[in-house]
């Protein structure tokens, strides 16, 4: 199910919450990028725990994905993920969903 939702709202900023954080001296403004990277795939990993027992879609999963694949040339697996998580058959989807985010993890 799609929600209707604004782009502004989808766009969630993972790297937000680590930025402006002194870390050992000194500001972490360039970690914040990879830890909010670290924080999306750890949805996307819980997602594909959860997939065969329960419906997975959900705002914050979108969310995650629209930000690792922010500015990435290839959209192609995340596009996957999306379609698999769609699919009816809770076995047929976890292997769709782990083949996509192998193929979102080599792009990252």
């Amino acid at each position: 199910m799609r929600l209707n939702c604004s782009y502004f709202v989808l766009m969630q900023d993972f790297s937000d919450k680590y930025g402006k954080v002194a870390y050992f001296g000194l500001w972490a403004e360039e970690y914040a990028d990879e830890f909010g990277k670290r924080d999306a795939w750890e949805i996307l990993r819980n997602a594909l725990k959860r997939t065969k027992d329960e419906d997975v879609k959900s705002d914050e999963l979108e969310a995650a994905l629209h930000f690792l694949e922010r500015g990435k040339d290839r959209v192609r697996p995340f596009q996957d993920f999306r379609k698999a998580i769609t699919i009816h058959d809770p076995g047929e989807r976890y292997w769709a969903m782990k083949d996509a985010m192998q193929r979102i993890w080599k792009g990252l």
